[in-house]
C-alpha cells in the first residue's frame, strides 16, 4: 500500500484581507471627507460663529493610526486644536 497525501488548495489570505482593507479604507476616506465637508458648511451657514475644539491628542492619534485615510489639514479647516497642557510636579 502506497501513501498518497491529500492535497488542499489554500487561498492567499493576505491578498484577500488587504483587498478588503483597501475597500474599507476607501469607504472610510469618503465618509470622513463628507462629514468634514458637512461640518464646514454648517460653520459657514452660522457665520463662522461656531467654534469646534479638538484635543491635540486626537490629532496625534489621527496622524499615527489613520494618516493615510484622512488628511489632517481637512480636519484643521473644521476644528480648532486645543493644546494639551501637561502638569509636572516641581522637584525640589
Amino acid at each position: 500500500m502506497k501513501y498518497v497525501p491529500d492535497i488542499y488548495r489554500v487561498e492567499n489570505v493576505y491578498a484577500f484581507s488587504s483587498e478588503k482593507a483597501r475597500r474599507v479604507e476607501f469607504h472610510l476616506r469618503v465618509l470622513l471627507k463628507a462629514l468634514l465637508e458637512e461640518i464646514e458648511k454648517l460653520k459657514r451657514r452660522n457665520g463662522d460663529k461656531m467654534v469646534l475644539d479638538i484635543d491635540e491628542g486626537v490629532i496625534g492619534m489621527i496622524n499615527a493610526e489613520i494618516m493615510d485615510v484622512v488628511n489632517v489639514d481637512d480636519i484643521l479647516k473644521v476644528f480648532r486644536v486645543v493644546p494639551k497642557i501637561v502638569e509636572v510636579e516641581k522637584i525640589v
